[in-house]
């Protein structure tokens, strides 16, 4: 029996619409040389990834003694997108009930209260050297406290400084881009295991910098000079702009395993600049028990520092079932 590419129940009219995205984790690693994204093996199918040959693979160890086989990324090319605006949530009842506890969008006026976390959703997609997707489907990353704050001051400015070489690339003056173009910068982060925090310091995933590009070679850092690739990437990635970013919804968010505390850092909302393009639905994102920006925080441009402290939660419960 032959198979009719032109049948249409193998078109894109019948992809789901109730999909619930993988996810992948951001490490500090129990083990000091496991630190990074980490993508467990049931999360790594549902996502299409294209390589699981057994040498790829790692097996992780929680500080609950549990372990888990999965894919773990030390040095990654990633394309990012917000999916909410920061949160923030309370520390203490997330370690009791062992669930993210959201309290909703983000306000400074919990600046410094040891209590309150911060958190945001984004979505991400992994490529290879030759900028190709190791993987078919994007994958959910919860980050929270350091990983949160750092991951997003380093992308903004690797979105800044695409846009600038490109600019001096073809002669023309700079402008900051829109979130349609950020998520088209393909982001190298260095990624550490730091000790971070004010009053108690304990070991959690840093973004120190990242890959920076040039004049001549920013295409290399860039998605959009394919076209093929630039449509399946912004279609999958649905990027929005910062001001069209679902707030979060106050409830708990199952967690596994349990949380541990983690220290102090300054919080960074990831808000690309605003450029609004037509405002597709999203079903697959339940942004209901997602996180949040800050608000009247100052600039929204890229590249911009939101000075925000809160906690910092642990970052190896990032497996959020929505």
């Amino acid at each position: 029996m032959t198979t009719n590419p032109e049948n249409k129940y193998l078109t894109r009219q019948y992809a789901a619409t109730d999909f619930s995205f993988p996810y992948v984790q951001g490490l500090r690693g129990e083990d000091p040389k496991q630190y990074g994204y980490f993508v467990p093996l049931s999360q790594a199918n549902k996502a299409g990834w294209r390589d699981l040959a057994s040498d790829k693979l790692t097996e992780y160890a929680y500080n609950t003694g549990k372990t888990e086989v999965g894919i773990l990324l030390q040095q990654p090319r990633m394309s990012i997108t917000p999916v909410c605006q920061l949160g923030m949530f309370d520390r203490k009842a997330s370690l009791e009930d062992e669930t993210l506890v959201v309290i909703g969008k983000w306000d400074r006026q919990y600046r410094g209260d040891e209590n309150i976390g911060n958190f945001q959703i984004y979505l991400v997609m992994f490529f290879d050297e030759r900028k190709q997707p190791l993987h078919d489907i994007p994958l959910k990353l919860v980050a929270k406290g350091a990983q949160q704050a750092t991951l997003s001051e380093r992308w903004q400015q690797f979105c800044v400084a695409v846009a600038r070489c490109q600019a001096q690339a073809h002669k023309v003056f700079f402008s900051p881009r829109n979130e349609v173009f950020n998520a088209l910068c393909l982001f190298q982060p260095h990624l550490i295991r730091k000790s971070v925090g004010e009053k108690t310091k304990s070991p959690a995933l840093y973004v120190d910098g990242y890959v920076e590009p040039t004049v001549d070679n920013w295409q290399d850092f860039f998605l959009g000079t394919d076209a093929d690739l630039t449509d399946m990437v912004v279609g999958l990635m649905n990027p929005r702009p910062r001001l069209l970013l679902a707030d979060p919804t106050a409830g708990s968010i199952s967690l596994t395993p349990a949380a541990e505390p983690q220290p102090q850092l300054e919080a960074q909302s990831a808000h690309p600049n605003v450029g609004i393009p037509a405002l597709d639905p999203h079903p697959a994102i339940d942004v209901q028990s997602s996180t949040v920006a800050p608000d009247g925080s100052g600039s929204n441009e890229i590249g911009t520092t939101v000075n925000i402290t809160s906690e910092i939660d642990t970052d190896d419960i990032d497996k959020i079932p929505f």
